[in-house]
C-alpha cells in the first residue's frame, strides 16, 4: 500500500467499486469525485500499481481537457508520409496532444489519494457476485460490497477471433523508443502521425514520430503482427530518418485489442464493463483516450439523471459497419492498407479524416472519403461487401 492511500475495510460497503486502476478506472474515479457525486464512497482495486511509463496517450481536440496541466507536448501541425507522397497539415483549431502514461497515473493518484471517501485495495480479483441489491467482490480472501461495480477486465470470450461480422478480434502491437541525438535533428512543432515509408511485409505497419525538442523524440512502431521490433526500428531511424548517431533513453510497448464485437456492457443488474473491455477502443484506428473520457463523463451523467450507469451513447450502426469492414480489410488485405490511408490524407482535409475517426462525420463526408481512396483499394471494399451479402444469403438458404 502506497503512502497516503486508505486501506480498504473488508466489512465496509462502497457506493462504487472500480476494478482496474488503469486509464478507464482512474478516469471514472476522477469524474465521480469532480461531480455532484463527490461525497460517494469509491473503492479502486488494482493488482499492481503502475509506476513506470508503459505507454503514451495521444489525442486531438479543439477543447480544453481536465488533463492539460500534464500534457507533455502538443502540436498544431502534423505530417503524413508514404511512398511518393508526403503532406504537411495545419490542424487549424485542433491540437494534437500527448500525455505520458506515468504522468497520468501520478496525476490521478495525487488527486484521489487525499480524499477520505476514495480507497485503494491491492490484490487479484477472484470473483464478482451479483446480489439482490448490489455486488460482492472477492480479493484474495477479502470480500467487498458495492452498489455499482465498474469492471475493466476482459473476459476470455472477448478475445477469441472469428472471421465473421461482429466477431473479429485483431491485435495492434506497438513498441516505442524515446531517442536523443547529439545535434538538432527534429522539428518539435510538427508530429508525424502516419509514416508508411517502411516495408509492409504483408502487414499494416507504420511509425509515429513525436518530437519533444530538437534533440528528443518518441518513435513508435505500430503493426498487426509480432515482429523483430528492434531491427525494424533501427532501420527506420537509420534509413528513413537518416539519423546515424542516437541513444535510446526509454522504452515502451504493448498491444491493443481491435474488435468489432458488441462488447457487453451490463453483466447482471449492477456490473458495467468500462474501457477497452467496454468497447472504447476505436476498432479502425486504435485510438481510445478521448472515447474513454467521453464514456466516463456519460456514466456519471447517467448516474446523476437515472440513478444507474447504463444510459450511455452507443456507436452509430453506420460507423459500426464501417469499422467491421475496415477490420476485415486489415485482416485479409493487410499489406495494401497503406494505400487506403494514403488516399484519405492525400485528397481530404485532415479535419474531415479526424471527424470520421471521431464518428462525427456525416454520411456525405464519409462518402467523399470513400471516393478519394484509389480505385484499386476501393475495390477491396466492394469485394468485402459483396462477400458479406453472399454469406448472409447462404445462411438464409
Amino acid at each position: 500500500m502506497a503512502e497516503g492511500y486508505f486501506e480498504a475495510d473488508s466489512a465496509k460497503k462502497y457506493d462504487y467499486i472500480i476494478i482496474g486502476g488503469g486509464i478507464a478506472g482512474l478516469s471514472l474515479a476522477y469524474r465521480i469525485v469532480n461531480s455532484l457525486l463527490s461525497d460517494r464512497s469509491v473503492l479502486v482495486i488494482e493488482q499492481r500499481l503502475k509506476n513506470r511509463n508503459d505507454r503514451t496517450l495521444s489525442f486531438w481536440t479543439d477543447q480544453p481537457t481536465p488533463f492539460d496541466e500534464i500534457v507533455y507536448h502538443s502540436w498544431k501541425k502534423i505530417r503524413f508520409s508514404s511512398e511518393n507522397f508526403e503532406k504537411d497539415i495545419d490542424l487549424g483549431d485542433l491540437t494534437y496532444k500527448t500525455i505520458r502514461g506515468i504522468d497520468f497515473y501520478r496525476f490521478m493518484w495525487e488527486k484521489l489519494s487525499g480524499l477520505p471517501n476514495v480507497h485503494l485495495a491491492q490484490g487479484r480479483v477472484e470473483r464478482v457476485e451479483n446480489g439482490i441489491y448490489g455486488v460482492y467482490v472477492y480479493i484474495e480472501g477479502q470480500r467487498f460490497y458495492g452498489q455499482w461495480v465498474f469492471d475493466s477486465r476482459f473476459r476470455p470470450a472477448d478475445l477469441k477471433h472469428e472471421p465473421e461480422f461482429g466477431k473479429q478480434v485483431l491485435r495492434q502491437y506497438f513498441k516505442g523508443w524515446l531517442i536523443e541525438t547529439p545535434t538538432d535533428t527534429f522539428n518539435p512543432d510538427s508530429a508525424t502521425l502516419f509514416d508508411f515509408r517502411i516495408p509492409q511485409s504483408g502487414d499494416m505497419r507504420f511509425f509515429y514520430l513525436l518530437p519533444f525538442s530538437p534533440r528528443s523524440a518518441l518513435i513508435e512502431y505500430v503493426g498487426l503482427s509480432h515482429a523483430e521490433y528492434d531491427g525494424i526500428m533501427h532501420s527506420y531511424v537509420k534509413d528513413v530518418l537518416k539519423i546515424t548517431e542516437y541513444k535510446v533513453k526509454a522504452l515502451e510497448g504493448g498491444a491493443l485489442v481491435l474488435s468489432d464485437r458488441h462488447f457487453k456492457r451490463r453483466h447482471g443488474r449492477f456490473v458495467m464493463s468500462i474501457g477497452t473491455a467496454g468497447g472504447m477502443v476505436k476498432p479502425s484506428s486504435g485510438y481510445a483516450f478521448t472515447r474513454i473520457q467521453n464514456d466516463t463523463e456519460a456514466i456519471v451523467a447517467s448516474l446523476l439523471k437515472h440513478n444507474h450507469p447504463f444510459k450511455v451513447p452507443r456507436s452509430k450502426p453506420f460507423y459500426y459497419v464501417l469499422d467491421s469492414l475496415m477490420l476485415e480489410a486489415m485482416n485479409r488485405f493487410t499489406g495494401k492498407m497503406k494505400g487506403v490511408f494514403t488516399g484519405m490524407f492525400k485528397y481530404n482535409q485532415a479535419r474531415n479524416v479526424f471527424r470520421f475517426l471521431d464518428e462525427r462525420a456525416s454520411f456525405w463526408e464519409v462518402a467523399k472519403l470513400a471516393i478519394s481512396i484509389p480505385s484499386k483499394h476501393l475495390f477491396l471494399w466492394v469485394v468485402l461487401t459483396d462477400e458479406r451479402k453472399g454469406s448472409k444469403a447462404a445462411k438464409k438458404a
